[in-house]
This record gives C-alpha cells, sequence and structure tokens, in this order.
C-alpha cells in the first residue's frame, strides 16, 4: 500500500487514480498527516532467528521490484558502516544518491542491534527502587556514549515504518529495548505484533508503548499510568485474596452451563454431574488458578489501557 502511494505521488497529477473517500474526509493523505511520502527505507526488526524467514517471505510476498530486502545481522558485514559503505548492501540498493530508498526495507535482528547498541549507547542511570521504575516509566530515549559518531551505523539513519516482530520480548531497559526505541523514536508508522496474550504481558505493556513511542505512556504521563496500575494491582489482588473462592466457582458454573448447552445435556443428566466434577477438579490445580488470578487482577488496568490506546490499536485485536 505504501509504495502504491509512493509511485501514485510520482506521476504527473493527471495520471494519478482518484484519491480513496477516507483519505479525503480526514484530510490525512499519509501516516502523521504528511503531505507526501518520504524517500525513506523502512525496517522490520525481529528476533535472530527469524531474520532469514522475513528474508524469504518478503521476496514471496511481494511484486517483484516494488522492494528490495537488505539483511542486518552480525554475519552481513560491519555494523558501524552499514549505511555509509558506497558499496555494501543499502547502498547498492538504494542508489549511491539514495535514489531508491523508499523501496528499501532492512530485515534487522535484534542480536545485531544490540550489538551496536551496546557499542554506541550509554547505559541508563543506576537508580534503584522507586527512581529506577519511574525512570523505565519515562521511556526515555538513550544517548549516545561521549566520542562515539552515529553517521555510519544504523542509529544514524532515518526511516520511514518500523515494524517490530515478536515485540512482546522487549521488555526490560536491554541494549536491544534502547536500541529499538533510539530506531523508532521519530517514525512516522511504528508497528508491533505478538501473539502472546496481553493480559499476560500486563507488566510490560509500558514497555510496549515506549517501544511504539506512544506519547500517552512516555515521560511524566508514562510514570502517571505507571504508578495507577500499581495502584489497581494492589486493589485486585486484595480483591482476589476476599473472592477467589467465588471467583473459581462462578468459572465452574459459567464453564459447566457452556459444556452442557453444547452437548445438549440437561442438568438433571448424571452426565451432569460428572462434568461438574472434572471442572471442580481442573480448578483446583495451582496453574489454574494461577490463570484465574491473573485475569481478575489484570481487568482494571487493561480496561485503562484500552481508554488510552486508539480503537484500532493491539489491545482491542
Amino acid at each position: 500500500m505504501i509504495q502504491h502511494y509512493y509511485k501514485q505521488q510520482e506521476l504527473p497529477a493527471k495520471e494519478r487514480l482518484a484519491t480513496p473517500m477516507f483519505i479525503q474526509e480526514q484530510s490525512l493523505p499519509y501516516f502523521a498527516g504528511q503531505k507526501t511520502i518520504p524517500n525513506l527505507p523502512s525496517i522490520v526488526i525481529t528476533p535472530q532467528t527469524l531474520g532469514n524467514q522475513w528474508m524469504e517471505q518478503w521476496k514471496k510476498f511481494t511484486q517483484l521490484g516494488s522492494f528490495v530486502p537488505v539483511q542486518y545481522s552480525v554475519e552481513s558485514g560491519t555494523l558501524e558502516s552499514f549505511c555509509s559503505d558506497p558499496t555494501g548492501p543499502f547502498h547498492t540498493a538504494a542508489g549511491q544518491d539514495l535514489e531508491h530508498a523508499g523501496q528499501v526495507v532492512i530485515i534487522a535482528d535484534l542480536l545485531a542491534i544490540a550489538k551496536e547498541a551496546k557499542q554506541c549507547l550509554q547505559l541508563p542511570p543506576a537508580f534503584k527502587g522507586k527512581d529506577a521504575r519511574e525512570y523505565k516509566a519515562k521511556g526515555k530515549t538513550p544517548a549516545f556514549k561521549a566520542g562515539i559518531s552515529n553517521g555510519g551505523s544504523l542509529f544514524g539513519m532515518r526511516f520511514w515504518v518500523a515494524a517490530v516482530d515478536k515485540i512482546h520480548n522487549l521488555q526490560n531497559s536491554s541494549h536491544t529495548q534502547q536500541g529499538v526505541q533510539l530506531i523508532t523514536q521519530s517514525l512516522s508508522l511504528v508497528i508491533g505484533a505478538t501473539t502472546t496474550p496481553l493480559l499476560t504481558l500486563l507488566k510490560c505493556l509500558l514497555a510496549l508503548g515506549q517501544n511504539l513511542r506512544y506519547q500517552p505512556l512516555l515521560g511524566e504521563q508514562g510514570v502517571q499510568v505507571w504508578n495507577k496500575m500499581q495502584e489497581m494491582l494492589s486493589t485486585g489482588n486484595e480483591s482476589w485474596r476476599l473472592t477467589s473462592t467465588a471467583v473459581i466457582q462462578a468459572t465452574v458454573e459459567r464453564e459447566l452451563q457452556a459444556a452442557l448447552l453444547l452437548a445438549k445435556i440437561p442438568l438433571y443428566n448424571p452426565c451432569a454431574a460428572k462434568i461438574k466434577e472434572e471442572l471442580e477438579s481442573k480448578y483446583q490445580a495451582e496453574d489454574q488458578q494461577s490463570i484465574l488470578h491473573m485475569i481478575h487482577v489484570s481487568k482494571q488496568p487493561l480496561n485503562m489501557l484500552r481508554l488510552l490506546l486508539p480503537h484500532h490499536d493491539l489491545l482491542h485485536k
């Protein structure tokens, strides 16, 4: 879609296709409200084990010639001169004057990003306790080490779109996360992909927001959201302590009714008693009670985050 719109804007006005109605209504031609799509590369950030798969799939599922995937990994050459080497893979794909930069998609693995970040970026301040948690909640973009130039590295590049695969893996203030935050800090569009249920990631949702550079979860706003979440988690844990037995019983009854309805078994049938006994046994297990506990405690914080995030965001999918 992006490549299609980029090609459209390069055509003379009389040869362009009609602008889609949703763009006309919003008066926002492109992402971030820009009037034109800049001639900048895009980047896919992925675990090292998926880099080759992304390269193969990108070639398989995109129109030949629309994009040129370029791999950024510890095996693909000198990281420090990735975007400055005139004979390197990036300049070969983008052109010596970067005239084809918009067609380039860099497939960057997290191991290479972590290695470059460790060499280039300052460590976060050595705060402890509450100060450490609040600093982390602000999601500040890391600074470069004194005397380090980012001119030739990935961190010196500007991108148009970034997609972060397995974004749930970036949960702490590691070199990896710092590198990703630096890359995504000023992009027009940042996409995060995860197949992990978000209720299991509640404590990491602020980190996800920081990696996506979502403003309501950054800076002092991020600290306020973090503190509110801690209050809600504390309240939820106390509620679980007082009502866990009733919650488990209600869950058993709900699942029993669903099972009986699906199997068309009346409540007075002896099979119903057996199904109920099996469900009660299931929820005596520690792992099942732990799941119910997590769901119970997460309800309020997740509802708060849903109000903060746009309706099309991943919390609603």
